[in-house]
């Protein structure tokens, strides 16, 4: 071998090693020039070989000078991939306060901490329409995960795991034609994001392991998407998951003969191979008229009992014997608006209506609501001896049931008019069904999916789109480079007085406000054993909600505040002071207002 070639082969073997370790790390740098997340421009780059002044490939000299032909092939491999490279980050911190939120004097709830949110991530286009996205993503409250009690954070072995994927997602435009598909870990969010949003009030957010098919053009725009939401079996890597047969969020207790009905929150996990899909279209056919119409399904598998069917001892329990059925989740919905695809109206007058509505089987099944008569037959053991309760009564059964169906509502409309460019005046109608008899085999309580509810009904997250009648006037000034300012003030009531008050994660806040059990409406109804008013005397007024926000931008940064004023009414007040019992059983403790401020800090690169 000449002396030439092993310098060549020395040299190669140099780069494959050098590429392996520092591919990332080594091209960082030149990527930052610009500004962390700046791409290199393309002028810049072709630049480099002209003030080198290599020498031409065909010239003699290249023969006779290998290393200088070999520093002009790593150069054009660096161009092609800094080419699209782009790093990008951002942090958040964000000190919050909170108080009296259970509007109850007897009771220490005020709360105050610091919430951040740091991301970085790396984005690559390999050409025009194949690219890929990385984002980590480290969510904490300052001192809640601390490393020790000397600081040192590489001495924790106790406290859960902050760091985590926001996204991964490999997307390919014009795969078949029109046709695009992403696939991998990201953000699905619709429309205004009363349904399916990011959620990126939360300092943690929320991301889906999906793949999705998407056609976009000038006029019209679809996605078609499914999503893993919980997957019980694991792989041959040893990647155990972290779901099990757990319940759903909302449990429904009811005796026997539907009497007396209490909803309470489950278990916030999703149920063993839960799935997530949808078909959203949207379409513009003149400018400022923009119509989406979509289809959202949630879909969970059943649930094994841990008992035989019919309770009955000694016998074997099979895949039969269920807990809980199937549970199938559609929602259909219209929405319609002045506003183009990224939000902005170039109208004065700016404006949105949605109607959704939900079918489908809940899993659970209930008494037959075509029984008027209630026929109800006795339980046996495998013996043949008759089962009995804890007082000796002979337990019995309903002996014609039917499946629950969802049969959820909801709308929500909203107006602004804005005066010279900066004063916006505004206002805002939500409406969400609830349940009047949860007894019965129809759940009409509404079921907000996956929303941002955080911009959508106050600013202080203390109620959803469950069970609402929620009216907002809002007045928006932009100060340009002063800022911006926002005022809102918020009604919230009841939908059907029977039914929870559910908060912003949407589950019931049983005990906060006052509730009926199923069939009780003109007659006395059940609470702890005891006998109280009839449910049409119940208190339907929630609270009301004032909020004060500022925002600006200084040299970068976005600076903003925000104060919420809360006044609880009737139907808390009652249920918090226990006013519909006795007077030798209430309580005074009932405390009207609730406070709530923030102050953000957050920078983007």
């Amino acid at each position: 071998m000449s002396a030439w070639q092993q310098n060549r082969k020395h040299q190669g073997s140099v780069f494959l090693l050098s590429l392996a370790l520092c591919v990332t790390p080594c091209g960082l740098p030149l990527a930052a020039e610009g500004g962390v997340g700046a791409e290199i421009p393309a002028t810049e780059t072709a630049s480099e070989p002209e003030q080198e002044s290599a020498p031409s490939p065909a010239s003699d000299s290249s023969a006779t000078n290998p290393p200088d032909a070999w520093d002009e092939q790593s150069d054009a491999w660096g161009q092609s991939w800094l080419d699209g490279f782009a790093v990008f980050a951002s942090l958040r911190l964000r000190p919050e306060y909170r108080s009296n939120f259970d509007f109850n004097r007897s009771t220490d709830d005020q709360a105050d901490f610091v919430g951040q949110r740091a991301q970085v991530g790396v984005a690559k286009e390999f050409n025009e329409d194949l690219r890929l996205r990385i984002t980590l993503q480290d969510s904490r409250v300052w001192g809640g995960s601390p490393g020790s009690d000397s600081g040192l954070s590489t001495a924790n072995s106790e406290s859960n795991e902050s760091l985590d994927l926001r996204e991964a997602y490999l997307e390919w435009n014009r795969l078949l034609g029109p046709l695009g598909i992403r696939a991998g870990r990201q953000i699905l969010a619709y429309g205004d994001g009363r349904l399916v949003g990011a959620a990126d009030w939360s300092n943690v957010g929320r991301s889906f392991d999906a793949m999705r098919l998407h056609i976009e053009s000038d006029r019209y725009r679809a996605q078609l998407f499914a999503a893993v939401l919980a997957e019980e079996d694991s792989d041959d890597a040893g990647n155990q998951p972290a779901t099990g047969a757990r319940s759903s969020d909302i449990i429904i207790r009811c005796d026997e003969n539907g009497a007396a009905c209490r909803v309470s929150a489950g278990v916030g996990r999703e149920l063993d191979d839960a799935y997530f899909a949808g078909f959203h279209n949207s379409f513009q056919p003149a400018n400022g008229f923009l119509v989406e119409a979509y289809y959202f399904g949630v879909y969970k598998k059943w649930m094994p009992a841990a008992t035989p069917r019919f309770a009955i001892p000694g016998a074997t329990v099979t895949t039969q014997d269920r807990a809980r059925q199937r549970d199938n989740l559609h929602t259909i919905g219209l929405r319609l608006t002045n506003r183009d695809w990224q939000g902005r109206s170039s109208h004065a007058l700016d404006w949105t209506a949605e109607a959704m509505m939900q079918s489908g089987e809940t899993g659970r099944r209930v008494g037959a609501g075509w029984d008027p008569f209630r026929v109800e037959v006795p339980l046996f053991d495998a013996a043949g001896a008759p089962l009995l309760d804890a007082n000796g009564v002979p337990q019995q059964r309903r002996l014609w049931t039917e499946p629950e169906q969802y049969a959820g509502r909801a709308l929500a409309l909203s107006a602004g008019w804005t005066f010279f460019e900066r004063l916006r005046l505004g206002a805002e109608y939500i409406e969400a069904s609830g349940d009047r008899d949860r007894s019965d085999a129809e759940s009409r309580t509404f079921q907000p999916l996956f929303p941002d509810a955080h911009e959508h009904l106050g600013w202080a997250d203390r109620v959803s789109m469950r069970n609402i009648l929620a009216r907002s006037a809002n007045l928006s000034w932009d100060f340009g480079a002063w800022g911006k300012l926002k005022i809102q003030v918020w009604r919230f009531v009841k939908r059907e007085r029977a039914d929870a008050y559910y908060d912003a994660r949407g589950l019931p806040r049983s005990g906060l406000s006052t509730e009926a059990a199923g069939n009780a409406r003109y007659g006395p109804w059940i609470l702890d054993g005891q006998q109280v008013l009839p449910a049409a005397s119940l208190g339907q007024n929630l609270f009301r909600e004032y909020d004060l926000l500022y925002s600006i931008r200084v040299r970068g940064l976005l600076l903003g505040l925000g104060y919420s004023a809360i006044f609880a009414e009737d139907s808390i007040a009652l249920a918090v002071d226990r006013r519909n019992l006795p007077l030798d059983q209430q309580l005074h403790r009932f405390d009207r207002r609730a406070d709530f401020a923030y102050l953000i800090l957050q920078a983007q690169f």
